[in-house]
């Protein structure tokens, strides 16, 4: 033990990486001798948790908060702190880019009703007076229906999200103006094509 404590006592002056490289590397070499567990090295790197959000099972979802050992208690699957750590930046960068999700929804629902509004006007207005103004109508519907559509669409990145981590969103999504920005921009761009 007086070997590994030198080891161990090495590393910390070493870089965290270096140091749980060459602490890996040791105690693999002395194969029975020493075995030293992820979580062992995690604490004498002095890798605390530090983040906003809990840390969850990468399989599961499961909250690890004060868990004790490098196994999850519900699926058995082996973690790392730094991991986990990774996972939880990686969600924290996603958590931000969608807040501004509702905004993108509401362009887009106001894009698929400009472009309803342009094909009925369009259609209206050709039918009873001017002729050319129909397929201006029918073309302008195309234009805003197409990124109205997708713009609506934002709303399944919400869904990539684990469950657990939607409660971190800022504002609740606006399901309600995604599925009619959907459909208006489903229905000007079918109808751009199909109207007599």
């Amino acid at each position: 033990w007086k070997r590994s404590f030198a080891w161990c006592s090495a590393a910390a002056r070493m870089k965290k990486g270096q140091a749980r490289q060459t602490l890996r590397a040791k105690g693999e070499a002395c194969g029975a001798g020493i075995v030293i567990e992820t979580h062992d090295l995690d604490l004498m790197m002095g890798d605390d948790w530090r983040q906003s959000m809990p840390p969850v099972c990468l399989e599961c979802g499961d909250d690890l908060t004060g868990s004790v050992s490098d196994r999850c208690p519900e699926c058995g699957i082996y973690f790392s702190r730094r991991e986990l750590s990774e996972y939880i930046n990686s969600l924290k960068l996603e958590l931000r880019v969608l807040r501004s999700v509702n905004d993108w929804i509401k362009a887009g629902f106001w894009l698929a009703l400009i472009a309803l509004a342009c094909l009925v006007l369009g259609w209206v207005v050709g039918r009873m007076y001017v002729p050319l103004i129909s397929p201006l109508g029918r073309l302008m519907a195309c234009v805003f229906a197409l990124p109205g559509f997708c713009l609506s669409l934002s709303v399944i990145r919400v869904y990539r999200l684990p469950a657990w981590s939607r409660q971190w969103l800022t504002a609740p999504i606006r399901f309600d103006l995604a599925t009619g920005g959907i459909l208006m921009s489903f229905l000007a761009g079918v109808g751009a094509f199909f109207l007599p």
